[in-house]
This record gives C-alpha cells, sequence and structure tokens, in this order.
C-alpha cells in the first residue's frame, strides 16, 4: 500500500511540474503516430516505432515479451481513439509517458466496442528517431483513484 501512494505522489508531482521539454513533446507526439498507425491499421508506420531491444507487457498478456508487434490485419472496424496524457518524466536519452486511451471501435455490424486501457511507454532515441523500448498496458480501471 505505501508503494502505490509514493507511486501517486510522485505521478502528481510529474503531472503538475513544470512545461514539458522537446523530448517530452516529440515523445507526444509519436504517441499520437502510434495511435493514428494503430487505429487506421498503417502496419508501415507502426511498425517503425518499436526498437530492436524491446520488452513490454501488452494488455491480455500474462507474461513479458520481447518482440516486436505483430503486423496488424486489416479488416473492416472502424476505430478511433482518445487519449488523456497523466504524465511523464525524462532521462538524458529516454522519456517514460503515462496515459489513458480510450479505444471506440464500429464494428461491421454496427456494434459499439469500448477499449479502455492504461499505458505506460519508455521511448528512446534512435538515429531514426525516438523508439519505444519498453511498455505495460492494463485495462482501465474506472473505480480506481
Amino acid at each position: 500500500m505505501k508503494r502505490v501512494t509514493v507511486l501517486g505522489i510522485a505521478t502528481l508531482a510529474l503531472a503538475n511540474g513544470p512545461a514539458p521539454s522537446r523530448q517530452v513533446d516529440a515523445v507526444w507526439e509519436q504517441e499520437q503516430a502510434y495511435w493514428q498507425a494503430k487505429v487506421g491499421q498503417d502496419n508501415a508506420v507502426y511498425q517503425q516505432l518499436w526498437h530492436p531491444a524491446f520488452v513490454g507487457w501488452p494488455c491480455g498478456f500474462k507474461e513479458p515479451v520481447s518482440i516486436r508487434p505483430p503486423l496488424m490485419v486489416p479488416d473492416a472496424v472502424k476505430r478511433s481513439y482518445v487519449m488523456d496524457t497523466k504524465a511523464a518524466t525524462e532521462a538524458p536519452n529516454l522519456v517514460t509517458v503515462f496515459y489513458h486511451v480510450r479505444e471506440t471501435d464500429v464494428l461491421p455490424d454496427g456494434k459499439v466496442e469500448i477499449i479502455d486501457n492504461d499505458i505506460t511507454h519508455t521511448w528512446v532515441p534512435t538515429p531514426a528517431g525516438w523508439k519505444i523500448i519498453s511498455g505495460m498496458c492494463k485495462q482501465h480501471d474506472q473505480a480506481a483513484h
């Protein structure tokens, strides 16, 4: 319980801290590119966002993985997203961001599915731009404080 309280205070401090740096702004732009590619099923952009040494814990997985995400298979689902940025922190060669995302999927039969997740990504600069080197996803808990 003490660990959660400390994390909550640290996150609050980050959220209320000084204005974001150029590094942090650049990474938030990459997060937008990530979601635009994901909902648009743009594999060319999506696959370029990952560092070759990526390790992460995707939503729905029982264990962390050390592979890049598979190619998305195009389908007729109409997707959109809304991102709610929560916090970011940086060091000279990395930026970690925390956010909530709501993906809305409209299926071909008109049924609507809402997917709420909390995401953490750590990005590192490379000669080819910022790349995701680690991350974690969890289903959003509406009741959590």
